[in-house]
């Protein structure tokens, strides 16, 4: 990829949206076409089906539910105005078995005690004062909350009763409040049978609705997935449509229709859908992926621009500022003789490095359109090392780097161009300068390898983790870290060093720890002796 793509983020946008153009709106538009113009009556038929009885079993059967539920709260609620409330109970008890127990209770303000009159089905022959058993007592203390919004309802004429979460698979607590107190009870819990309330309560509502062209039967999820009620033989799996029941937890309502189920009417066209949509599908997913592929290397490339242009804004900025902060100083004649020279030699450092971030950044550019020339001398290596090192002998005194340089006697001679080379050198020293923390050591070492002669830079810094040592040679490319801003570069220092290195038939190579530093080995073709 040449330097001018970076800038090309329009044209990737317009080539995105041909991708997506052609790959994934045509597909769509077409089978869009084809589904409405092979639409037939059995489809329609089955779609209102579909509609039509869900909402009538939907609104009919739990409407009718909360019917009754309502029904047997005005009951319970006019005990007060009559004078047999008691025999009045033990008529609501025997003619609605699938209560099994009314609760009056009174929430007091002692948050720890309830007063309780409870009532078991008058077909036991039990009618008791009983204090609350202790799943039932707890269960109304977990739920004050919601006892108190029943309080704040009925005050505004408004009766809202509340299933409550009950452990028992059999009974599920129903729970009102009373607008006017029944003895000092203003709650009531009704202890209700869920199967007794399916079989007498809604079953002659589904008997109902399915007449001869539905079956309609009720099931529970819980512990197992099992039939409560159906109005014909159906096997579960064969359920064309479920609804859960609104009033008992884990119970849900499910239709079918009689003889030919929803399953055959669409079989055919079924059939014949699948093969289209597994033909759309592999084309979405060759789209997604050629998609995902183009958006991803625009973002990555505009994310590149901007850190690369962010760093050698940087890298340019601070020098200029240093050469301008001396040079006004010593403009306005505010520094002694015996300083002048220290403040020359600071302008002078910071404009040769301004002048070397401008070079490899030109250098690189004749790199990517193959214009650098090499001018390629016999050179000794070790003359070579020792030159890069005194050119950095005043910035490892300033950051205190101890180095060390180990070197193999009698080194044979490269053929290299030196400016180039140093060029290498530099960029890895910069590196191990940047990236050292404590352990502030550089060690370098050249010897001879087979035919060749290797030269090391390792450091003792923070390393490179594993997940982007793939791409440290990639152009623009920094190690994200939380202070990548703090370290000054530009991203181009080790795709430098590689294309110097390919150019004189070496190789790089480099082995990294996190937290325990970073080896590169150069290797250079030597001279035969």
């Amino acid at each position: 990829m040449r330097w001018q793509k970076l800038y090309a983020v329009p044209d990737a946008e317009k080539r995105v949206g041909l991708v997506l153009l052609s790959v994934l709106t045509l597909p769509i538009i077409a089978f869009t076409i084809f589904e409405l113009s092979r639409l037939n009556s059995n489809e329609q038929i089955l779609q209102e089906i579909y509609k039509n009885q869900l909402d009538a079993v939907l609104f009919s059967v739990n409407q009718y539910s909360n019917d009754i539920l309502d029904k047997w709260a005005n009951d319970l609620s006019d005990l007060e105005r009559t004078s047999d409330s008691f025999a009045l109970l033990e008529q609501f008890m025997f003619y609605n078995p699938s209560v099994q127990e009314v609760i009056f209770f009174a929430d007091s303000a002692n948050r720890a005690t309830f007063s309780i009159k409870k009532y078991t089905n008058i077909q036991n022959n039990i009618i008791c004062d009983s204090l609350f058993d202790k799943e039932i007592f707890g269960l109304i203390e977990q739920n004050r909350a919601t006892l108190e919004q029943q309080k704040s309802f009925i005050k505004n004429d408004y009766r809202k009763i509340e299933v409550l979460p009950f452990e028992n698979d059999t009974l599920v607590p129903m729970v009102f409040a009373l607008k006017q107190p029944l003895k000092e009870k203003n709650f009531v819990a009704l202890m209700v049978h869920t199967q007794y309330f399916i079989e007498d309560v809604l079953a002659p509502k589904l008997q109902e609705i399915a007449k001869d062209k539905f079956i309609m039967t009720s099931y529970v999820t819980q512990p197992t997935k099992r039939q409560t009620y159906f109005t014909d033989t159906l096997n579960l799996n064969n359920v064309g449509l479920s609804r859960p029941l609104w009033l008992l937890p884990d119970h849900y309502l499910g239709i079918a229709l009689k003889g030919n189920s929803i399953d055959k009417i669409s079989q055919a066209r079924t059939k014949q859908n699948l093969s289209i949509l597994l033909i759309i599908d592999a084309f979405l997913i060759i789209a997604i992926f050629l998609v995902y592929r183009n958006i991803r290397k625009e973002i990555v490339l505009a994310k590149i621009k901007s850190e690369f242009v962010s760093n050698v804004s940087h890298e340019i900025r601070t020098p200029l500022a240093m050469i301008n902060m001396f040079a006004e100083t010593l403009q306005q004649g505010r520094i002694k003789e015996d300083k002048k020279q220290a403040y020359y030699k600071m302008i002078t450092d910071e404009a040769q490095r301004l002048t070397n971030t401008v070079n490899q950044i030109l250098n690189f550019s004749k790199i990517e359109s193959g214009k650098r020339k090499f001018d390629f001398k016999i050179i000794d290596v070790q003359e070579l090392i020792e030159k890069c090192l005194e050119s950095y002998h005043r910035q490892f005194a300033i950051h205190q780097f101890k180095v060390d340089f180990k070197k193999q006697t009698a080194l044979p001679l490269i053929k290299a161009d030196e400016v180039a080379l140093l060029e290498a050198l530099n960029n890895l020293i910069d590196n191990a300068m940047k990236y050292s923390k404590e352990q502030k050591e550089i060690l370098i070492t050249a010897y001879r390898k087979g035919k060749a002669i290797i030269i090391t830079v390792q450091d003792f810094g923070i390393g490179i983790p594993l997940e982007h040592q793939k791409n440290i040679f990639n152009k623009f490319f920094r190690v994200p870290n939380h202070d990548i801003h703090d370290t000054k570069g530009t991203g181009l220092g080790l795709t430098m060093v590689k294309h110097i290195v390919k150019a004189h038939k070496g190789s790089i190579d480099f082995k990294s720890t996190v937290n325990k530093g970073t080896t590169f080995s150069l290797q250079i073709p030597a001279l035969s002796e």
